[in-house]
């Protein structure tokens, strides 16, 4: 038996793009592993990506109420564990992208730091 769920969701453009990344990896790695996309992942994957592309007409008071930055809005580098907690993500899948590239960072003395949007 399937079922339907509608899930309301507001998300800014800089975690959209983490959004993006992650289920592009997921559909990547499923496709690796040799199984079948779970239905719907194209359709949330596009969703992401016209938010993250600011292509998606949003409602007013979508607008207006932006959802928690966790203080970080504005920083143009954000430390892995401050990424991991904006994306939802592990600090070590956060790592991960960064060292094969997938998030774009820079180091700075033995810190490293990841680029915002």
């Amino acid at each position: 038996m399937s079922s339907a769920s509608l899930m309301a969701v507001l998300l800014d453009p800089d975690l959209a793009r983490h959004l993006v990344l992650a289920l592009r990896r997921y559909r990547d790695d499923l496709a690796h592993r040799g199984f079948a996309r779970p239905p719907g992942l194209a359709g949330l994957e596009a969703l992401a990506e016209e938010v993250a592309t600011g292509s998606q007409a949003q409602p007013r008071a979508a607008r207006s109420r932006m959802p928690d930055d966790h203080g970080l809005r504005g920083k143009e580098w954000l430390s892995p564990k401050e990424v991991a907690m904006i994306t939802g993500l592990s600090r070590r899948t956060v790592g991960r992208y960064t060292g094969n590239g997938e998030l774009p960072s820079k180091k700075v003395g033995r810190r490293r730091l990841v680029a915002r949007g």
